[in-house]
């Protein structure tokens, strides 16, 4: 699994192909937003691989064991106002919210807040 490090604004495919250049697993990645996680199914990983990026923008990834997911839900959601304010909050403060800002990142939240 690869995580976004960066919002994205192209249309991008990531292509695993074995030493001989056969195809393993194609993927395309719309838009990418910070946290969102990448995966290329594949029956089998051999031991040499290479991926490709085909498109014309770059793609940021998080690297480390250490990458934990971005949003976790607790629970159902709260149906009072102040209580759902006061989670926002806390889950901002959070390490659950950390990463780079950006539209896509604010409109994740908005949608929470909703």
């Amino acid at each position: 699994m690869l995580v976004a490090a960066v919002d994205g604004r192209e249309r991008l495919r990531l292509r695993v192909t074995d030493p001989a250049g056969h195809v393993l697993a194609e993927s395309v990645i719309t838009y990418p937003t910070v946290g969102e996680r990448l995966s290329i199914p594949l029956a089998q990983l051999p031991p040499e691989f290479q991926v490709e990026l085909l498109g014309s923008g770059p793609l940021h990834l998080c690297l480390g064991p250490d990458v934990a997911p971005q949003l976790i839900a607790a629970g159902p959601a709260p149906t009072q106002d102040q209580t759902r304010v006061a989670l926002l909050g806390q889950h901002l403060g959070s390490a659950a919210a950390r990463g780079l800002w950006g539209w896509m990142t604010g409109c994740v939240f908005d949608a929470l807040d909703a």
